[in-house]
C-alpha cells in the first residue's frame, strides 16, 4: 500500500485528481439517476458536487507534502465548500427555482443560502488565486536562476 501511495504521489501532480473528479462529477450529472431512484434536480446536482469535493479532498491528501500552504488551503477549502454546498442542496430539494409548492419562507431561505455561499466562496477563490500566483512567482524565480548572467562590456 505504501508503495502504491508513493507511486501515486509521483504520478499525480497538483491538480490532476481535481480535474478527473470534475470529469467524474459531470458523468454523474449526465447519468439519468432519476430513472432508478427518486431524486429532485438539486439532489442530482449535489451528487455530482460531492464527487468533485471528494476529488479535491483526495488531491489534498495525496499531494500534501508537494504543494505549498496556499495549495493546501485551496484544495481543503474547496473540498469543504463543495461538500457543504452539496449537503445543503441534497437535504433541501425545495431550493430549486422551479419548485411548485414553495412557501415564502423557503424563498427567503433560498436567497439567504445564495448570499451565504457567495460570501463563503470568496475566500476559496482567493486561496486558488494565491496558489496560482505563488506557482507563477516560483516558476519565474526558477527561470531567472537557470539563465546565465550576461557580462556587459
Amino acid at each position: 500500500m505504501a508503495e502504491f501511495l508513493r507511486y501515486l504521489r509521483e504520478v499525480v501532480q497538483d491538480r490532476e485528481l481535481v480535474l478527473l473528479s470534475f470529469i467524474a462529477g459531470i458523468a454523474v450529472l449526465m447519468t439519468p439517476l432519476q430513472r432508478q431512484m427518486s431524486l429532485s434536480r438539486f439532489q442530482h446536482y449535489s451528487l455530482g458536487i460531492f464527487v468533485i469535493a471528494l476529488g479535491c479532498l483526495l488531491q489534498a491528501v495525496i499531494s500534501w507534502r508537494h504543494v505549498s500552504w496556499w495549495g493546501r488551503l485551496a484544495l481543503l477549502s474547496c473540498a469543504i465548500y463543495l461538500a457543504s454546498f452539496g449537503s445543503v442542496c441534497y437535504t433541501n430539494p425545495w431550493l430549486d427555482w422551479s419548485f411548485d409548492l414553495q412557501t415564502s419562507l423557503q424563498g427567503q431561505t433560498r436567497q439567504q443560502f445564495s448570499a451565504y455561499f457567495f460570501i463563503a466562496g470568496l475566500p476559496v477563490a482567493t486561496f486558488w488565486y494565491r496558489w496560482a500566483l505563488d506557482r507563477y512567482l516560483r516558476k519565474q524565480a526558477k527561470k531567472g536562476k537557470d539563465q546565465p548572467e550576461q557580462v556587459s562590456s
